[in-house]
């Protein structure tokens, strides 16, 4: 027989689920959080601007006429919308890989290196653009 004492498997795993369930936010999973709320502003303002481009290009200067004429994004309404498209993917990858709980290190970095490829990408055509 069992003593009283003795703990068993199913009360060693509700105690651990009552534990699990008791953590406060640390600066980790605020981080997360806060990263996730800037990449999801800013999905949403990419998909709003590439919804308003497909309805409305007249006011999209694309082409030679725009401030950014030599960027490929800006070139013609097709450019831009690919470049949109690609940047709501890399942000939902990236908050795919923020919140992947399990997996392993490596790939969630795969999941946000989209996003940094395309940031670097960006700066670079900035700084030519106007160098």
């Amino acid at each position: 027989m069992k003593q009283a004492s003795q703990s068993t498997p199913v009360a060693r795993t509700s105690a651990v689920r009552a534990k699990a369930m008791q953590r406060t936010l640390t600066s980790r999973s605020r981080i997360k959080w806060v990263a996730c709320g800037v990449l999801l502003a800013v999905t949403a303002i990419i998909a709003i601007d590439a919804w308003q481009a497909w309805n409305s290009p007249q006011h999209y200067p694309f082409g030679a006429e725009g401030p950014v004429a030599n960027l490929w994004a800006y070139q013609t309404q097709r450019h831009y919308l690919i470049a949109a498209g690609l940047a709501l993917a890399a942000c939902c990858l990236a908050i795919m890989g923020i919140w992947l709980r399990y997996a392993s290190r490596r790939l969630r970095w795969l999941c946000v290196a989209p996003l940094l490829a395309m940031a670097m990408l960006t700066v670079y055509e900035w700084l030519i653009a106007f160098d």
